[in-house]
């Protein structure tokens, strides 16, 4: 089980810090332990609570609050530090640097922008992640972080519980906005209450809000009722007809079976249905998009809809603390895997598929290595000092030593006979990535092409192989398909089922995905992020640097004439730098 730092910089009680403590509480029910690190908590939690200046930590008091974060992960055994804030961040990533821990950055809203923001060092690290897609795209756009570095994320959201309205029935249908009446918020509070309000027919408009109204405003228009704002939204959620707001308010209404319409503070995606659920997703209810302001019209034709039908679909299950907290696990993963690599500029992962005792006069592919150019390729990688690594040591976080990955594509029997000897023998450790398809016996996509026919490992083999420690086996698909010819069901299907099948194969995780062929875009790039794997594997596109994008890992080739040098060069740990100032970069879109 993990030990998690939530590292925040609340100075008053934010939609960060209920995130943060809700996602620590699931947390901690699946058995791991929470410690929150903040100016202050406003919120309940069960987690170990440290209070440390964070908000405004500058100079001598920064390094004194870097020395005493890094006192405290010592002290309670953190292995992953979990940011909430720009501030928060600035002070995780010092620690994480000095302690080597991974790090995650969670971004909960746009970032300040200056003219120098896409050029000077960022404090987020190569791990985050972003509680909506417009944030996703500002910090690629404004900050020019690497988009592979960069995962959606929503914050955990429950269904409020059933309880009493707050207000007896009525006759009239009630609207109710809620949300703060200062800043942005304040005025679009102001303007339902003062403008619209008052031309809406047989209609009460709900302000639930606060701090307290401003004297400004003057006395509410005698539609409106200002409640203040309230600890428990839940029954003025029950009272409600049509439910208006932004960020988490839309969400959680949506969830409680309420119409809702979302107006945030930048724009306004309408009332929640199947054509306006992205956008309202993208922009977390209207609060992070572009500037384009909110179009005022529109709202008043949503609001002439007397009773709109309330949002049901799949989409808010994403909400659900549950799969927010399997989400940043997989977000953990990538923050250990930068760790694991922090300092390296690229790790050679080498990419297999056959070894065979001498040499075959038919292969047209030459898909394959000898027994003996194997060997030279492990005593000279010996040699050198190296780490033979897997996708699980990628995953453990622990900063890796000239780290060396050894893939093998599609599972052929010679890597039980031959190879698994030989690793055996070298102490080395490599990655099998086969077929989730059982029935699958010999590689047909091959021979329907003029390869010789060779056949796969049985399950059998697979087992001895993960049981004997030297080979990870990973998944290669269901049947060696192109992916990229796939419908989105079929590709689904084709990712998720042969990580079950090969997990109830071997009794154990299957961390990662070689796509068939090296042949993948965005869309599948992001299909084996959303089945679950850790790491998604190429050939000739992608980053240099594993962390910049864990499902884009670039690998080399070898064949029958990587002898000596030739191998030398490819497993040098500066060979894909070569490739990319050679301008062999695959196609990506």
């Amino acid at each position: 089980m993990a030990r998690i730092c939530h590292v925040l910089s609340q100075t008053h009680l934010t939609g960060a810090e209920v995130c943060a403590a809700r996602l620590a509480a699931e947390q901690m029910q699946a058995g791991h332990h929470c410690l929150l690190v903040s100016d202050a908590i406003h919120v309940t939690t069960e987690a170990v609570v440290e209070t440390l200046p964070v908000h405004r930590a500058r100079g001598a008091q920064r390094r004194r609050s870097i020395a005493q974060l890094c006192e405290l992960c010592q002290r309670e055994g953190i292995d992953i530090l979990h940011s909430h804030s720009r501030a928060a961040a600035h002070l995780a990533n010092a620690v994480a640097r000095r302690l080597q821990l991974p790090h995650l950055a969670q971004i909960h809203g746009r970032q300040g922008v200056h003219w120098h923001s896409r050029f000077k060092p960022h404090p987020y690290g190569r791990a985050l992640s972003a509680m909506c897609c417009n944030v996703r795209r500002h910090l690629i756009a404004d900050l020019a972080i690497a988009p592979g570095r960069i995962r959606v994320i929503p914050n955990p959201i429950d269904p409020p519980s059933a309880c009493e309205p707050a207000l007896p029935p009525s006759t009239l249908r009630r609207i109710v906005w809620i949300g703060r009446l200062t800043g942005p918020k304040g005025e679009i509070a102001r303007r339902l209450a003062y403008t619209i309000a008052p031309g809406l027919s047989d209609c009460e408009l709900i302000i639930v809000g606060g701090p307290e109204r401003p004297a400004e405003w003057g006395a509410p228009p005698s539609s409106v009722r200002m409640v203040g704002q309230q600890a428990d939204i839940a029954p003025w959620l029950a009272c409600a007809d049509l439910v208006i707001g932004g960020g988490r308010v839309c969400f959680e209404a949506a969830l409680a079976g309420k119409p809702v319409l979302a107006l945030g503070e930048a724009n306004a995606p309408g009332l929640l249905n199947a054509d306006t659920i992205n956008a309202a997703l993208a922009s977390n209810g209207g609060d992070v998009a572009p500037p384009d302001g909110i179009d005022w019209d529109q709202v008043d034709t949503d609001l002439a809809v007397t009773a709109p039908a309330a949002f049901t679909g799949s989409q808010l299950s994403a909400f659900a603390p549950a799969a927010v907290a399997a989400a940043t696990e997989r977000g953990y993963d990538h923050a250990r895997i930068a760790a694991a690599t922090a300092g390296l500029r690229e790790i050679p992962a080498l990419l297999y598929h056959r070894v065979l005792p001498t040499a075959p006069s038919d292969s047209r592919f030459n898909v394959y290595v000898t027994s003996e150019q194997m060997r030279a390729h492990l005593s000279l990688l010996r040699a050198r000092g190296c780490t033979f690594v897997t996708a699980a040591d990628l995953l453990r976080g622990t900063p890796l030593r000239r780290p060396v990955w050894l893939t093998f594509d599609d599972g052929y029997r010679d890597n039980y006979e031959h190879l698994l000897p030989l690793l055996q023998e070298f102490n080395a450790k490599a990655t099998v990535f086969a077929l989730g398809d059982r029935s699958i016996d010999h590689n047909a996509w091959d021979a329907a092409n003029g390869e010789p026919a060779a056949p796969l490992m049985s399950g059998e083999q697979l087992r001895a192989c993960h049981d004997s420690g030297h080979i990870e086996i990973a998944s290669h698909g269901m049947g060696h398909r192109k992916l990229c010819q796939l419908d989105d069901q079929a590709l689904e299907h084709e990712l998720a089922a042969s990580k079950a099948s090969l997990e109830n194969l071997i009794g154990a995780a299957v961390p990662a995905f070689a796509y068939p062929w090296g042949e993948y875009q965005q869309r599948e790039r992001d299909a084996v992020q959303a089945a679950g794997y850790a790491l998604g594997i190429g050939t000739v596109n992608g980053p240099l640097h594993p962390a910049d994008d864990p499902y884009r890992i670039r690998r080399i080739t070898m064949f029958p004439r990587d002898h000596g040098t030739s191998f030398a060069k490819k497993a040098s740990g500066w060979y894909l730098r070569l490739c990319r100032a050679r301008g062999k970069d695959g196609p990506f879109q």
